[in-house]
């Protein structure tokens, strides 16, 4: 149980920094250590405790930009939340208990279905970035005017998967990209400072055994 509380414990302050990879890690090592012997009214091992480190676990997966594996966490939460609520329900825990770990579970029930609400913003303004990426490449004759609104449209669809995912290289480099067809220098020069000075906090982060989840391992510490 403690070292299951002590991986969850580190996972929600990997979340912080925006560690998202080194969160869902730690998340899939917490419950790895549950499995064995968690038990109905423990909260730091139980159903209640898996729940809301699937929960957590499949937020880290969505805003690293892992997309699938977000979608899959937050339905295996919902999942394992409802089933724990009828366990707890006929388990002998008493009443205090029983209140915690219902509260717990609903709580995880709850994050998990906005969490599915944020996985389908994701998929929808992918989709719309997706598709002017298309168009452009279908029309190359197209007239400067109707090429820059496009630019424009495909830049508010990739902002709004990054609000959703701030940790996916990959949606940050698309920006770059899109900013750079617009010629929107100084936006550009901003948004790379703010993204190494968010990528600084991890420094130092990823040793031991989070050693082999750092994104930049030759990159030395600042």
């Amino acid at each position: 149980e403690t070292l299951a509380a002590l991986y969850g414990n580190r996972a929600a302050a990997l979340m912080m920094t925006g560690a998202y990879e080194g969160a869902s890690a730690d998340c899939h090592r917490a419950l790895q250590c549950t499995e064995a012997n968690a038990t109905t009214g423990s909260l730091e091992s139980g159903p209640a405790f898996r729940s809301k480190i699937l929960c957590r676990m499949a937020r880290a997966l969505l805003k690293a930009g892992n997309i699938w594996e977000a979608d899959k966490a937050f339905d295996s939460a919902i999942g394992s939340a409802k089933e724990a609520l009828q366990l707890v329900a006929q388990s002998n825990a008493g009443a205090e208990e029983t209140r915690a770990a219902e509260k717990i579970l609903n709580q995880s029930i709850t994050d998990a279905t906005l969490g599915l609400s944020d996985v389908k913003r994701y998929r929808d303004a992918l989709d719309g970035a997706t598709k002017i990426t298309a168009d452009n490449a279908n029309n190359k004759g197209m007239s400067v005017a109707a090429d820059r609104r496009n630019s424009v449209q495909l830049l508010m669809f990739i902002n709004s998967a990054l609000s959703v995912s701030p940790g996916s290289m990959e949606l940050h480099e698309r920006r770059v990209n899109a900013l750079a067809s617009l010629k929107r220098w100084a936006e550009l020069g901003n948004h790379c400072e703010r993204l190494a000075a968010e990528i600084v906090k991890t420094d130092g982060i990823f040793t031991d055994d989070l050693a082999p989840l750092n994104p930049f391992p030759d990159i030395k510490a600042a």
